[in-house]
């Protein structure tokens, strides 16, 4: 009877631990990031712990500042190098025009479009080529279709509140997780057994 008990026990947890895990994603999700950036900052850390001035030492709390100080200016680097790469190229993209690309295909497409007549390939609304790809064209370079797409691919910065509350809390997660070095791993394996 003892042994089932147990089992119960155990199933119980498990099933309370996937409703936490439902019901607290957002949370798990912060954890798992800024675990990942401790682990990521760990010798970033121990090399400022080790940097002396004399007889001066970095404290931890100090240490762990600077790491995530550098974390985020790796990614303002980066976003401040490809950012201004990705505007230009949808700059590029707003600016074809597709009466412009038909003109300069015109002459290819006549030739296609004698050949198909002539071998009696030719469309039964008797619309040319041109006109087919210039409409096409319309449509995909469309402004209105192409601002849909970035903005469903950059839908999720929508809601700027999570977004600074989130970048709050992995930073404070992060800044524990750095600054107490064994806190990381008496969390993730506190539920080990013996």
């Amino acid at each position: 009877m003892n042994r089932w008990i147990r089992i119960g026990v155990v199933v119980a947890f498990i099933i309370l631990l996937l409703v936490a895990v439902i019901y607290l994603q957002e949370i798990f999700m912060y954890l798992g990031i800024a675990g990942v950036i401790s682990l990521f900052g760990r010798p970033i850390m121990s090399f400022l712990q080790a940097f002396h001035i004399g007889k001066l030492k970095l404290p931890d709390w100090l240490c762990a500042l600077l790491t995530i100080l550098f974390f985020y200016c790796v990614i303002a680097l980066f976003f401040a190098a490809f950012v201004p790469l990705l505007i230009a190229q949808i700059n590029l993209v707003f600016s074809i025009d597709p009466n412009q690309v038909v003109q300069g295909l015109e002459d290819p497409l006549n030739r296609l479009n004698a050949w198909i007549e002539k071998y009696s390939f030719a469309n039964n609304d008797g619309t040319t080529f041109s006109e087919k790809l210039r409409d096409e064209l319309t449509g995909i370079l469309n402004p209105n279709i192409i601002g849909n797409v970035f903005g469903s691919v950059f839908g999720f910065v929508n809601n700027i509140f999570s977004f600074v509350i989130a970048v709050f809390a992995i930073t404070f997660i992060s800044f524990f997780f750095l600054s107490d070095k064994d806190l990381l791993y008496r969390a993730v394996f506190c539920f080990q057994t013996n």
